[in-house]
């Protein structure tokens, strides 16, 4: 062993220093070793050299790739992997924590609650992973780690060598493939070919002994066990431990089910089970928050009149100000160098997404934010602009393949003190992994208590190709400019990403959500859109299917397949993840007022306005919401502020013609319609509302108006819900009608307001606009 480990330190001595042994198993040894290129403490993985004959360097390599696409809070990432010296290996993060093994061996059995959460979080990895292709093989509670009360699962990055390599050629090594405690049957005998069932009985094995004490077979050899296994009945885990519930019980049973047809199917039906199955009161819900302060300043009390060396501050505690809501500034670049820019801006960005998803934080958006890029306002100004208690300031600087950035956290009110500055430096590659540090030690500093998904979701991340980074963020910057040359050089960017870092999930993203984007502006008819967006939509899920971008992506799926429930269960989950999201708030906002829950609806958007106020995004939603429920006056000087802002955005002059034409103010109405298609350069029907309007007033403009866009509709794209509303308002019911069901057709995300719309008032009660309602399910249109 001596030599080998001697072997391994001069094989990486240029990448690694190796510290010392951490664990050895059947089939591999395990090191301590520092990241000499970021720094870092990582556990290094060497496989048995008879395991790595019977492999093979080339299969391993292959095959370890694969596994190393998986990203997930509960998946042990790989960091690298490689031969040196004749010695397989693959590098993983360390933990500073222990192993579910580790746990078992000192408590014996779990609480009920916490042994089914600790499943459901090796579930969630396992659907990961099932979803790629990639069967574990051999969980069992040594490869489940346990950080910061949070459950990681290792080892994925050998279960597909192993597969490939073959059960026979690695049993003639006289190795075990598995656990016999834990293996499934038909892994047992042998069989070829075994699939994410036999993940989930091992899982099954792995809670029963949580609940236990003890595996559901035991014996002194592995051969005791495994005919045990093949021949006893699957045992009740209320035989040894009646307070389990028995619908846990049950969902044990299913999952230890001898033949794989009779288990789960997926680790997500588990997981589900298991939910349904343990509703038992959270730990510590019967404290109340006044209680939990109490315990909390009785402990710190205790500790500082026993003599101890323990100093607590903490943002709130003795009645100090509470630090629970922050404003990102932009960053200063360091460099001066004017390329550096979208890499600063992105850092700025990202720091702000990461926050964004601390439930106990509210945090500024990103737009709002950067109205303060090189201002000259106090702190105290900015804070109480945007209603916060809490600033951070930061600088980056970025110098070949190394980044650096410092930050400063600042109390704002009721007056200005510094509280905290670090600098952080880190190789370009682990820029992902550097936000979730600075956004984490952030928090830390304010006090902030994350949950263990918190923590994971900061925690996750991997190392990214530096030029297909630089890409993406020339291409959200092209993209925030929302024209169509804008849109073409994002892709440009986008495309470019993707051909540098193929497994770049956000990147493949992106490039769907241009195409979502063009839609969204009429530009593209939705379904054409939708189905250029798919493939990219599909391999980003493939890389990564627990980005909470997917999540929105998913809700637009849902509004184009006019699934209201569905789009709604996505902003949902949006929100579990990132509560701060304005855009989803907005965004969920108007389908609520969409379905006919205005008051829901308007609850909504305060909080989108709240936690984004300069956001002209969020303040055009919130015009436009104001405009659907009636207060027109409201919305009327939120349009009229939106123009101050940006004078031709042509929301807000569609907005305005839409109160002025409902209030009657018909002059107005007709300048503001002719404004919309100025802002357009549209000048022929532009021409068409100056003839009409002459010919017979403004009822005839728009008609006329409607009658060129539709005669150019047989040549060129024209969105045919801007034609149904021109006649809706020129009280031309038929055409119309006519229109608004080719916007249906063409699924113009538009159409769901079809029942909340004054305009469409007039078509309540026509067969054809009821027909309407029924196919998008939105109900009647009432009187």
């Amino acid at each position: 062993m001596a030599d080998l480990l001697d072997r391994l330190k001069s094989a990486l001595s240029e990448r690694y220093a190796i510290t010392r042994v951490l664990g050895r198993g059947g089939m591999a040894t395990v090191y301590l070793a520092e990241d000499l290129r970021h720094h870092r403490n990582v556990a290094v993985k060497v496989l048995e050299p008879d395991l790595a004959q019977a492999i093979g360097s080339s299969r391993f390599l292959r095959e370890i790739e694969i596994a190393a696409r998986l990203t997930h809070p509960n998946i042990l990432p790989l960091h690298d992997s490689g031969e040196a010296d004749g010695l397989l290996y693959y590098v993983m993060p360390y933990i500073e924590g222990e192993s579910l093994r580790e746990r078992l061996t000192r408590e014996k059995q779990l609480p009920v609650e916490e042994a089914v959460r600790i499943i459901r979080e090796v579930a969630d990895a396992l659907s990961c992973a099932h979803s790629q292709g990639v069967i574990h093989r051999d969980i069992k509670p040594e490869n489940i780690l346990l950080a910061a009360d949070h459950a990681v699962v290792s080892d994925f990055g050998i279960a597909r060598a192993i597969d490939a390599a073959g059960t026979e050629r690695l049993t003639g090594t006289g190795l075990a493939v598995g656990t016999p405690a834990y293996m499934s049957p038909e892994q047992a005998t042998g069989e070829r070919g075994v699939d994410a069932r036999s993940d989930i009985y091992a899982l099954g094995c792995v809670l029963y002994e949580l609940l236990a004490g003890e595996p559901p077979y035991a014996g002194p050899t592995p051969h005791v066990v495994i005919a045990k296994l093949m021949a006893d009945p699957v045992p009740s885990v209320r035989r040894l431990r009646d307070t389990v519930p028995a619908r846990v019980d049950q969902a044990l049973v299913k999952a230890l089910a001898k033949a794989p047809a009779d288990r789960f199917m997926t680790a997500a039906d588990f997981s589900a089970a298991l939910d349904r199955a343990s509703s038992l009161p959270s730990i510590g819900r019967g404290l109340t928050v006044r209680g939990r302060r109490a315990v909390a300043l009785a402990v710190v009390l205790v500790v500082l009149l026993s003599g101890g060396a323990w100093l607590v501050i903490r943002a709130g505690l003795f009645g100090g100000p509470q630090l629970d809501s922050i404003a990102v500034l932009p960053f200063d670049n360091l460099s001066r160098d004017a390329e550096q820019e979208d890499f600063v801006d992105g850092m700025h960005d990202a720091l702000i997404g990461r926050l964004a998803q601390i439930g106990a934080l509210q945090v500024t958006s990103r737009t709002s934010t950067l109205r303060f890029k090189n201002t000259s306002k106090s702190i105290g100004e900015i804070a109480g602009e945007l209603g916060v208690g809490a600033v951070v300031e930061g600088s980056v600087l970025k110098a070949g393949d190394s980044v650096r950035i410092q930050v400063q956290l600042i109390q704002a009110r009721p007056r200005e003190r510094h509280l905290w500055v670090q600098t952080f430096d880190r190789d370009t590659r682990a820029v992902l992994t550097l936000q979730g540090d600075v956004a984490e030690a952030i928090a830390r500093q304010i006090g902030v208590r994350l949950t263990s998904g918190e923590k994971a979701r900061l925690a996750a991340s991997r190392d990214v190709d530096p030029l297909a980074h630089e890409a993406l963020l020339r291409g959200q910057r092209a993209q925030r400019k929302n024209t169509a040359a804008g849109f073409d050089e994002a892709m440009r960017h986008y495309e470019s990403a993707v051909r540098q870092d193929p497994n770049y999930a956000v990147a493949h993203l992106a490039i769907g959500g241009v195409w979502n984007a063009r839609a969204r502006l009429g530009m593209l008819p939705t379904e054409e859109a939708f189905q250029k967006a798919e493939p990219s939509i599909i391999r980003a899920r493939e890389i990564d299917s627990t980005m909470v971008q997917l999540r929105r992506v998913f809700a637009d799926v849902r509004i184009w397949q006019w699934d209201w429930t569905g789009a709604e269960r996505e902003y949902r989950r949006v929100l579990e993840t990132d509560p701060n999201d304005a855009n989803t708030l907005s965004d969920y906002a108007m389908l609520l007022v969409a379905v006919g829950r205005p008051a829901e609806a308007t609850a909504l958007m305060e909080r989108a306005v709240k936690r984004d106020p300069l956001n002209t995004g969020t303040m055009l939603q919130s015009a436009v919401l104001s405009e659907f429920v009636g207060r027109y006056d409201e919305a009327e000087a939120q349009f009229r502020a939106l123009l101050q802002i940006q004078p031709r955005m042509r929301q807000a002059r569609w907005g305005l013609w839409a109160i002025f034409h409902e209030q009657r103010r018909y002059a107005e109405a007709y300048g503001e319609v002719k404004s919309y298609f100025g802002v357009l350069d549209d000048r022929r029907t532009i021409g068409a509302l100056e003839r009409g309007y002459a010919e017979g007033g403004y009822p005839v403009a728009l008609r006329r108006a409607a009658e060129e866009l539709a005669a150019r509709s047989r040549t060129i794209n024209v969105r045919s819900y801007t034609v149904a509303m021109l006649y809706a308002r020129a009280d031309e019911r038929e055409l119309a009608l006519d229109w608004l069901e080719r916007s249906f057709d063409a699924r113009d995300v538009n159409v769901r307001y079809l029942r909340v719309l004054a305009s469409f008032s007039g078509l309540r009660g026509h067969p054809r606009y009821e027909a309407l309602l029924r196919r998008m399910d939105l109900g009647p249109g009432g009187s």
